[in-house]
């Protein structure tokens, strides 16, 4: 756990050499640069990129993924990473001063003493985090994580059987060509098209279930609004989903985020 301050003083991010992980690689600067930090300039001549940096008070899953950190040497600072206030801005965090709090999206976290960090019942309280709750924080970082990135529209193609299952390295050649076969019996699955269960299908529903009809929506990225507005009329025109004009009993939010490859 790194002592970390937010800094919205500073122009960049740091990390004191100190702190730095095992075998991290320091990159020169082509010239020693010089930023500005709440406690006054300093000089740097290296940086490190750091990846996946967890902020626990806020989420045991929201992080950020990759982050190009100057790399100080001062003993009398006693903080190991400094956020600058442009990774503040691109987070959407927002400090305020007057409820001496700091929010992330969902999340507030209150200003802390300069002492908090030698509390260690506090610091087991920070990392102590029940299933729930990281199952919780999962899908609301995907919805975090879409309003900071742009998404591509979903491709829809047929898959590549043959290609896909050469990728599957843990496999024998036997194993692959038996799971090949598999897909070949159901190739039909593997289309890129939505198909429709051809049976009826039945649903017990719990009568004493009360309606549940969110108050608000979720904010969506300027940029991820077309990408958005083209899917949702894909699936109404294939009849996934329709529209309804009216107010309902139910009604839950969307959430629009991307999956692994970067697309809706």
């Amino acid at each position: 756990m790194y002592r970390t301050l937010v800094d919205s003083g500073s122009t960049s991010d740091m990390i004191k050499k100190s702190a730095l992980p095992r075998g991290a690689k320091l990159i020169p600067l082509p010239r020693g640069e010089g930023f500005q930090t709440t406690g006054g300039p300093t000089q740097v001549t290296r940086y490190v990129l750091l990846d996946t940096i967890v902020f626990p008070e806020f989420s045991p899953t929201r992080y950020l993924k990759e982050q190009k950190m100057m790399v100080f040497d001062s003993p009398a600072v006693r903080y190991d990473i400094i956020i600058g206030r442009k990774t503040l801005a691109e987070m959407g965090m927002s400090l305020d001063f007057k409820a001496n709090k700091m929010r992330w999206l969902d999340r507030s976290v209150p200003f802390h003493p300069k002492d908090w960090f030698t509390d260690k019942e506090a610091m087991r309280q920070v990392l102590r985090t029940p299933p729930t709750a990281v199952l919780k924080d999962e899908a609301m970082d995907a919805y975090a994580d879409s309003l900071f990135h742009e998404i591509k529209a979903a491709k829809y193609d047929k898959a590549d059987l043959d290609t896909h299952v050469k990728t599957l390295k843990h496999l024998t050649a036997l194993q692959q060509q038996q799971l090949l076969a598999v897909f070949k019996k159901h190739e039909p699955l593997f289309n890129g098209k939505v198909g429709k269960f051809p049976r009826e299908v039945h649903l017990d529903v719990d009568p004493e279930a009360e309606p549940y009809h969110h108050p608000r929506p979720h904010p969506v990225n300027h940029a991820n609004m077309e990408v958005l507005k083209n899917e949702l009329d894909r699936q109404e025109t294939l009849g996934i989903i329709s529209r309804v004009y009216e107010p309902t009993a139910w009604c839950t939010v969307c959430l629009c985020f991307q999956e692994r490859r970067r697309m809706v």
